[in-house]
């Protein structure tokens, strides 16, 4: 009689413990169900906060751990629980911001999950954004130059397509440059008789913007709120688009250079600078001077007013050493005033 060597029953005893391990391993992990996908908020008022309220439940035996994987639409923000318990319930809320939307929008967000079967959930909210109240244009552009002299106020008429009677109680805005933020101020008054558009029942008020001088060079972005008492809309947003423009603009603007002194003693260098006026009015050169000693400067006219091309001539004259320095571009105009451009170069031994 043999008997089966102990050792073959090793790979039997292996499987089973390693089938035990699998399954306690599939046991202890999190279930995500969502009982609706979808919500349709309906009509709400523009410029109010829509909230759809989605819950999220944990089936399974494990954390279940959430995520925000981001939105479709700029108008939409997700709060959610982080950590929902094994058998409890979550709540996943998008909140949608309808004074981005006009009539029927939908937003989606996308929920990560720790769900090794549903990583993930896409949530859909759908809304219709109703305006109470109507503004005219709606928006304020803006296409200036810096510390330009003109009147750059923009006034919005404001009205209830309802007819109904209101006041407006205040005005917000805010207006950015880049990176910086600017504080601005806008002004409200009821519109006077000669200033209510026809056949127009109700409240008409008027909104004023003005854009600062002193806003700096750049792309311009920001917003006007309107706040008022209306029943059914009680703020309305205006978006501040738009570009400031310097009024010269100098290139190549920070111009850096090595020479070789010995070339400088048989070929004085000439570099050319590049000025356009964007303003209105034509702007002359006046004058030019640096700090750095040893150069020449002068300039040519490629367009009276418009268009100029400055030359900055270095010569053997100048020893061997770093020089930092300015070029100053005296106008004839206020609202350009002297121009400031680096200088930077290096004058080498042969």
């Amino acid at each position: 009689m043999h008997s089966r060597p102990l050792f073959q029953s090793t790979p039997i005893l292996l499987l089973l413990a390693l089938a035990g391990s699998v399954a306690a391993l599939a046991a202890d992990t999190p279930k995500i169900v969502v009982s609706e996908t979808v919500i349709d908020l309906g009509t709400v008022a523009r410029g109010t906060q829509a909230v759809a309220n989605f819950e999220i439940e944990n089936t399974g035996s494990a954390p279940l751990e959430l995520r925000n994987l981001g939105t479709t639409c700029a108008c939409a923000v997700a709060e959610f629980d982080q950590v929902i318990a094994p058998g409890g319930k979550g709540r996943y809320a998008v909140k949608v911001d309808t004074s981005m939307i006009a009539g029927p929008g939908q937003a989606q967000a996308t929920l990560g999950t720790n769900d090794p079967e549903t990583p993930k959930v896409v949530l859909s909210v759908r809304v219709h954004s109703r305006s109470y109240l109507s503004v005219e244009p709606g928006y304020f552009r803006y296409d200036v130059y810096q510390n330009f002299p003109q009147d750059s106020t923009v006034e919005q008429t404001i009205w209830s397509n309802d007819g109904a009677e209101f006041e407006v109680t205040g005005v917000r805005s805010e207006l950015s440059v880049g990176s910086r933020t600017m504080p601005v101020t806008a002004s409200f008054r009821r519109a006077g008789d000669d200033e209510r558009r026809a056949n127009t029942p109700g409240s008409q008020w008027k909104v004023s913007f003005a854009l600062p001088r002193d806003t700096p060079v750049g792309a311009i972005t920001g917003w006007v709120r309107i706040d008022t008492d209306h029943e059914r809309q009680t703020t309305a947003h205006l978006p501040i688009t738009g570009f400031v423009r310097p009024v010269f603009a100098v290139t190549p603007l920070a111009p850096k250079y090595q020479y070789v002194q010995a070339e400088l003693v048989k070929e004085p260098y000439i570099h050319r600078l590049h000025v356009r006026n964007f303003a209105d009015q034509a702007i002359g050169i006046a004058s030019l001077r640096t700090d750095v000693e040893g150069l020449e400067l002068s300039y040519e006219t490629e367009e009276e007013g418009r268009l100029y091309y400055v030359l900055v001539t270095a010569t053997g004259d100048l020893p061997v050493g770093k020089y930092d320095g300015k070029l100053f571009i005296e106008t004839d105009s206020e609202i350009s005033g002297t121009l400031e451009v680096p200088l930077s170069f290096h004058v080498v031994a042969e």
